[in-house]
């Protein structure tokens, strides 16, 4: 609970952060984050550093979990973005051999659970 501060505000400011990524960009938002992360675990050091009561540290946990909220969804997206983008462009024929490879893998898996959970049942 008491880091609740820094993790919860990733169910409040990532479905905003990626709407904010498809308006701004993916590098203005992943800056921003990381320098809101970076400001809040610098304030966070300083108050652990001068032994400051937890309620002193609740601001700078939830500075520090906006920034990576803000950050973690631009730079995915920048990532999956170009991925995608290199695998479509240059090899369709890449892709869809591994999206073939995903379904007969998932299907594969599926077998074998069920095959597990009727032999765990008898």
């Amino acid at each position: 609970m008491s880091l609740l501060p820094w993790t919860g505000t990733l169910v409040l400011v990532a479905p905003f952060a990626g709407k904010a990524v498809d308006l701004y960009g993916e590098a203005i938002v992943a800056v921003i984050g990381l320098l809101s992360q970076t400001f809040g675990y610098f304030m966070l050091g300083y108050l652990v550093a001068n032994h400051a009561a937890y309620v002193m540290m609740i601001a700078p946990l939830a500075i520090a979990g906006m920034g990576l909220s803000m950050a973690g969804p631009a730079l995915q997206h920048a990532v999956l973005g170009e991925c995608h983008r290199q695998l479509s462009v240059r090899q369709p024929e890449f892709t869809t051999f591994f999206g073939y490879l995903e379904v007969r893998l998932a299907r594969q898996l599926l077998w074998w659970c069920l095959q597990w959970v009727v032999g765990y049942l008898r």
